[in-house]
């Protein structure tokens, strides 16, 4: 059995029991898994109406596998953190990031004000905002990426908008506040 390279997809054909079907190959494309059964020598499947879609569907419906998504929900449920801090925009935040400079890693603490947040799984991201200097600096984040060990919440913000990117426009300290949420 040949199996593309990908983080987790190891593990994933373990759970199901793949390595076991040596004329089965599993491919991992950009956007889909898809599992294709090879044809026999001999045996023409042209014009059979059987693609590696319906072959793949039929492969994992007889494993007691629902579909195609739930190989990618193990693979990227084995990869997410386990514990998130819940926060959105608005809110004051510390990001502590692990950077490498030479040979050596360390913590580095970015604090700002998350302007935005996107939703997606394992690529769910943030972007927090700060002034340093007289210029505002703006940095993203993978929520789930292990180069962020931890995000601890400052202060929650009351906001309306789920992108606060009208804060890039203004300029000093008064017109960048944001009021506090009462909890």
């Amino acid at each position: 059995m040949r199996i593309a390279r990908a983080n987790g997809l190891q593990s994933a054909v373990r759970t199901f029991g793949l390595e076991a079907f040596d004329r089965r190959v599993l491919y991992l494309t950009a956007f889909d898994f898809f599992v294709w059964r090879r044809p026999a020598a001999g045996d023409d499947r042209r014009g059979s109406g059987v693609g590696p879609r319906e072959a793949a569907d039929a492969f994992l419906a007889a494993r007691g596998i629902a579909t195609i998504m739930d190989i990618k929900r193990v693979i990227t449920d084995a990869q997410k953190k386990k514990q998130t801090v819940e926060f959105g925009p608005g809110d004051s935040v510390k990001v502590h990031s692990r950077v490498t400079e030479g040979n050596k890693e360390r913590i580095q603490v970015f604090e700002g004000v998350v302007i935005e947040r996107k939703h997606g799984g394992l690529s769910e991201s943030f972007t927090v905002r700060r002034i340093a200097h007289g210029v505002g600096v703006e940095r993203s984040f993978l929520v789930h990426s292990p180069r962020v060990e931890k995000v601890e919440v400052m202060r929650r913000g009351l906001v309306r908008r789920a992108k606060l990117f009208y804060l890039q426009d203004r300029i000093g300290s008064k017109a960048t506040r944001i009021k506090e949420r009462k909890s």
